[in-house]
């Protein structure tokens, strides 16, 4: 820990608005040999502890940006906290999956590239770990998808249930 100061505002404005104190931490960061800086208002806990907090806190702002970048989640559909939460479950499923087909994969492609070629993949009818393997060398199969994905359509039924017959 290289400095732990509490910092009262006293301007007039500050006195007025009757702001708390905070608190300005400095520590050093051994992984990236650099020093951090917090404010809090967080008076009573120790600098390593609220360190170690934004640490992990960090974290998880780090893990959803990669979420909101992999996935393409712009905001959340519903606003309950079942919508959220079920929001939030699909996302991790999805990213555990983009994972491991990463790892599966032999050409090392990164989860951004991976999530962009399923995007544009996602509807052809391919092997997949051929694909996972070299996904811009293999064409899509000559061989009819299986029937299950084949629907049938008929004109006649359609025409006859648009005269009301």
């Amino acid at each position: 820990m290289e400095r732990d100061v509490v910092i009262r505002l006293t301007s007039p404005t500050a006195e007025k608005a009757e702001l708390p104190p905070v608190r300005w931490i400095t520590v050093w960061d051994e992984e990236k040999n650099d020093f951090m800086d917090f404010v809090t208002n967080q008076l009573t806990w120790s600098p390593v502890r609220i360190a170690e907090v934004y640490r992990e806190r960090w974290q998880i702002e780090s893990f959803f940006r990669a979420l909101k970048q992999n996935l393409r989640v712009k905001t959340f559909v519903g606003t309950t906290e079942n919508a959220i939460g079920t929001q939030i479950w699909t996302a991790l499923i999805a990213i555990l999956l983009l994972k491991f087909l990463s790892f599966r994969s032999q050409m090392g492609l990164s989860l951004s590239n991976l999530a962009a070629l399923l995007r544009l993949y996602l509807f052809t009818y391919r092997d997949l770990q051929q694909w996972l393997d070299n996904p811009m060398g293999i064409g899509v199969k000559k061989e009819d998808p299986p029937p299950f994905l084949q629907l049938e359509f008929s004109f006649e039924n359609l025409g006859q249930q648009a005269r009301g017959t």
